[in-house]
């Protein structure tokens, strides 16, 4: 890092992710500068456009979804196993005895997009649940800011830790549950609305149908099937529209919980 500006060279895997993006927003043999100051980059930006050939601004904004925030996202996530989580061992901010488990979960509608999303943080003390802490009162209470907690590479015995899992996901569960609770009464309300409105929509139409067949000169044969075929159209069309209401605005009955960090005061052992 230099002045502010991150130099960065994409390595391999980076470099395939990029090859989808159009050539000019990628800088010369992937070498990038990066830089969170706002008013460098429209400098940068204006310079640019004073050039005879206006080009790409040379130096990038680095927010969460610039490519190569994205790919580091990945690398970080993909750092460990499935069903694994990592463990960070805080004894200046957290008694031996006490242990923070971090829980994300939410519910996904009939189509597997998820409405509801909440984190969770389970507090333990000793084998005891004392309660549960958001995310803003987490991260004051353990200071989790970037580079705030070094990492010193030590591993540690974590099966009393996994031993707390189960409790803790339960109470993450009702949690859950009950954000759910407070979510369907809400997204209720207006699923009922959505539905009355197409009712009138539909009566509407099937009144339009009536008209229509009441002024056409027909055969009655002829009257009797044209309404029968279009009353099955508006049957399918907002039969259709009801059930895409019904998949995407209400959620499953059971939550998916994924544990994404257990912060304890707990000192690994020296040498394990």
């Amino acid at each position: 890092m230099e002045n502010g500006i991150v130099w960065f060279t994409a390595p391999s895997d980076l470099k395939q992710r990029l090859a989808y993006l159009p050539r000019e927003v990628r800088p010369e043999h992937d070498h990038f500068q990066l830089s969170l100051d706002k008013e460098r980059i429209s400098e940068e930006i204006r310079r640019t456009r004073q050039e005879e050939n206006a080009a790409w601004p040379a130096i990038h904004y680095l927010w969460p979804l610039h490519p190569v925030m994205e790919w580091l996202s990945d690398r970080a996530l993909n750092a460990f196993g499935r069903h694994t989580a990592p463990v960070l061992r805080l004894p200046g901010k957290l008694a031996e005895n006490e242990h923070i488990v971090l829980i994300h979960g939410g519910f996904p509608n009939r189509r597997g997009h998820v409405l509801i999303q909440e984190w969770c943080s389970v507090h333990v003390q000793g084998d005891a649940i004392t309660g549960l802490l958001d995310w803003g009162t987490l991260k004051d209470r353990l200071g989790l800011e970037p580079g705030a907690l070094p990492n010193p590479g030590r591993s540690g015995d974590t099966a009393a830790l996994r031993t707390l899992l189960p409790r803790a996901v339960g109470a993450a569960r009702e949690r859950l549950q009950a954000v759910k609770r407070d979510f369907d009464v809400t997204r209720g309300e207006v699923l009922a609305d959505q539905h009355r409105r197409l009712a009138e929509l539909k009566a509407g139409h099937e009144r339009q149908l009536g008209l229509d067949l009441a002024r056409s000169n027909a055969p009655e044969a002829l009257k009797l099937r044209q309404r029968d075929d279009r009353q099955a159209h508006i049957d399918r069309v907002f039969r259709d529209h009801e059930d895409w209401l019904d998949n995407t605005q209400q959620t499953e009955d059971d939550p998916y919980l994924q544990v994404a960090a257990v912060f304890t005061g707990q000192l690994a052992q020296e040498g394990a």
